[in-house]
């Protein structure tokens, strides 16, 4: 699962996830701390259609990243040094695209199916932590080993 570099083996983020590029920041424009200058880009008080834009936009940026990720499980990172002085509003914004990818997916607004070629059927965005992501992505390498005719990515 780790991988070992030092055997010639993938590093630990290409063998358990995809590349990453160096990078655990939130996708381009998705940054909500006033640190980050993209205050005209905060979801709370906006209107439904610019809900759905940016929700739109978020969903480009997850597609990106999926096409760098093996398996069906893919890290949102949504942090980096110094981008919480204020993590209510992180937190709030955050909670506002969680519940918009919900509705615009399950309603669909959204054709996840469409959108990623068929690879998924569903996107489901959610706090989580580093132990269940790796525990997630475990389970991907299982099944992939198990059934490789189903792999994706």
């Amino acid at each position: 699962l780790w991988g070992n570099a030092i055997k010639g083996e993938q590093p630990v983020f290409w063998g358990l996830t995809g590349s990453y590029s160096g990078n655990y920041g939130a996708p381009e424009g998705f940054c909500f701390d006033k640190l980050c200058g993209d205050a005209a880009k905060y979801l709370v008080g906006q209107s439904e259609q610019y809900l759905l834009n940016r929700t739109m936009a978020l969903m480009e940026s997850i597609q990106k990243q999926a096409e760098e990720t093996k398996g069906r499980n893919i890290m949102l990172t949504m942090g980096m040094d110094f981008q919480y002085e204020n993590a209510g509003t992180n937190f709030a914004n955050m909670d506002i695209l969680i519940d918009s990818v919900d509705k615009y997916t399950s309603d669909g607004t959204i054709d996840i199916k469409d959108k990623f070629g068929g690879r998924f059927e569903r996107v489901k965005i959610f706090y989580s932590s580093p132990e269940r992501y790796t525990r997630c992505k475990y389970v991907d390498l299982i099944s992939a080993k198990a059934h490789p005719e189903h792999e994706s990515g």
